[in-house]
């Protein structure tokens, strides 16, 4: 497992499709603006200025719980920040958010200038989780030790 910002966690084979992925992808541009046309099997909703897609590299982990779907809200247009919405957009934008919210989804969203964000198109993650903490977790990597009961 790889450890990722908070409490987050990827498994090796999932990372190693992700890194294998982004190398293979580095100088096509942004897969957001192209992810529908191009894998529309992902795409789960959309709105007028949005779209839900399913995460290909997904959490298998978050807030030390195990996941059990892993999507994303990405704005049609490519956007850097959420402050770059329109005020329509802005609205069904957080209407949409606070549905997956209010239908036991976490949020969560980098800001533009984060040195962990992998994407220049803003996006916000909408992680279901299976509400079972981990009992014991051993992450050891040169030079971090994590371990949690």
């Amino acid at each position: 497992m790889k450890l990722l910002s908070g409490g987050s966690w990827r498994s090796t084979a999932s990372l190693k499709r992700y890194l294998a992925y982004s190398a293979d992808n580095a100088s096509n541009g942004c897969d957001f603006c192209t992810y529908a046309a191009d894998s529309p099997e992902h795409l789960v909703a959309e709105g007028e200025g949005y779209m839900i897609l399913k995460n290909l590299f997904g959490y298998d982990l978050w807030d030390d719980c195990g996941v059990i779907e892993h999507l994303m809200i990405v704005p049609k247009r490519h956007i850097a920040s959420l402050a770059e919405l329109t005020a329509e957009e802005s609205v069904e934008y957080m209407q949409t958010i606070a549905r997956y919210s209010n239908d036991g989804y976490s949020l969560y969203a980098r800001h533009p200038g984060s040195i962990k964000g992998s994407m220049p198109h803003q996006h916000t993650h909408l992680i279901k989780i299976d509400e079972k903490r981990k009992k014991w977790i051993f992450y050891i990597r040169r030079p971090h030790v994590r371990w949690m009961r």
